[in-house]
């Protein structure tokens, strides 16, 4: 009995070591893509690698620790729609999983479609490749992207960071668990993350980010950026037109904005550097400022200071804080009419002399400036905070 017993234990370990042993090449198939208007490459939880084809023809190449033809890809082709599936795995035990990877040679597919679909894998996008239509998804692994050209490219993935170096198109990139690297889009891009960072590098066209539980980042867009975090801080360099910027539970950095901007914190700080237009921005309780604004300006904070410059003579001027000071910088030459109300706090401003309280409202300071009112105003409300307001030469 013993000995049946060895001998059952040695032919079931001779078979294992097959499954554990190193990854060779084990199949190779070439495609012709003749009639071919989309590709489509199933797998579970094979690592998916996509490389460039120096040939015209698609190159599916398996690599696996047992050769056996039952465990080849299967290919169909039905209309114009070429399916490349894995095939069928040994059943083994659990901790005993069945391992293999498959590498893609992927010809130029221009006005084709590509997509990949995998369960619990890895893609990797190494090659420079181009094709109509782009998507990869992946339940749970991770994504990278070298170079892709394609009129729209579609990455999601459950749980998975998301990298990709190049894409010269149009970009929609998602994943539920995982953090975005987004370095170079040339066309728009749509990037949303629930918990995970989100990075945009440069992105030509416009750009929209949903982001749950994660900071996000952007260096230059090209276009108009729409930018939204539940609980995250928002770092935005350089959008050439309009910006909106929305955070429950971070702070907010705009560095640039060549058009309008809005910018809103429950809890956080807003910092703005140089807007072209008009200027909105909301606090609960963290402090605003912005450094010059060429339109219009809307600043409230519940609890916190504001510091504002108009970087041009003023068109108009809206500043209430609850429980902060207000400082506030306009050019020399400009006219407009001023009134300031604050309940506690004492006022400063160079044009003091051409101010006045009204009788009927004593909290109230108002006055003229300037030879004529040229639709130029300024307002603002204070609790318990001191208003300055000073000169720009």
């Amino acid at each position: 009995m013993k000995k049946m017993f060895l001998t059952a234990a040695f032919i079931a370990a001779t078979g294992m070591s097959a499954y554990c042993g190193s990854m060779k090449l084990v199949n190779e198939q070439v495609v012709d893509l003749e009639d071919v208007t989309a590709v489509e490459i199933l797998y579970l939880a094979e690592d998916v690698t996509l490389l460039a084809s120096s040939t015209p023809s698609l190159v599916i190449k398996e690599y696996m620790r047992k050769d056996k033809k039952d465990y080849y890809a299967k290919i169909t082709k039905s209309g114009g729609t070429l399916t490349v599936k894995r095939g069928i795995p040994p059943l083994l035990p659990a901790l005993l999983p069945f391992r293999a990877s498959v590498e893609v040679y992927i010809p130029a597919l221009s006005g084709k479609s590509l997509s990949i679909e995998t369960t619990s894998a890895k893609v990797n996008a190494d090659g420079e490749y181009a094709c109509g239509q782009l998507s990869i998804k992946s339940l749970s692994g991770h994504v990278a992207v070298n170079v892709a050209t394609a009129e729209a490219v579609s990455i999601q993935t459950t749980s998975g960071h998301i990298r990709c170096k190049d894409i010269k198109g149009n970009a929609d990139i998602r994943t539920s668990s995982g953090n975005i690297v987004l370095n170079r889009t040339g066309g728009n891009a749509s990037v949303s993350a629930t918990s995970g960072r989100i990075e945009a590098g440069m992105v030509a066209g416009s750009l929209t980010v949903n982001s749950l539980s994660g900071d996000v980042s952007c260096d230059e867009v090209g276009e108009s950026a729409s930018i939204t975090a539940t609980s995250g801080h928002i770092r935005c360099e350089d959008v050439k037109g309009n910006a909106n910027i929305r955070t429950l539970s971070g702070h907010i950095y705009l560095g640039k904005a060549g058009g309008n901007a809005s910018a809103g914190a429950t809890s956080g700080r807003i910092k703005v550097g140089q807007v072209a237009g008009s200027l909105t921005a909301n606090s609960l309780s963290g402090d605003v400022r912005c450094d010059a604004a060429g339109g219009s300006i809307a600043i409230a904070t519940t609890s916190g200071a504001i510091q504002a410059a108009a970087a041009k003579n003023v068109e108009r001027i809206s500043l209430a804080s609850t429980s902060g000071r207000v400082n506030l910088e306009v050019p020399r030459s400009s006219s407009f009419s001023f009134s300031a109300r604050t309940m506690s706090g004492k006022l400063s401003a160079p044009f003091s002399e051409k101010l006045s309280r009204p009788l009927s409202d004593n909290g109230l300071i108002q006055g003229v400036v300037g030879e004529a009112v040229s639709g130029g105003s300024i307002g603002i409300k204070t609790t318990s905070g001191a208003i300055k307001v000073g000169w720009i030469n």
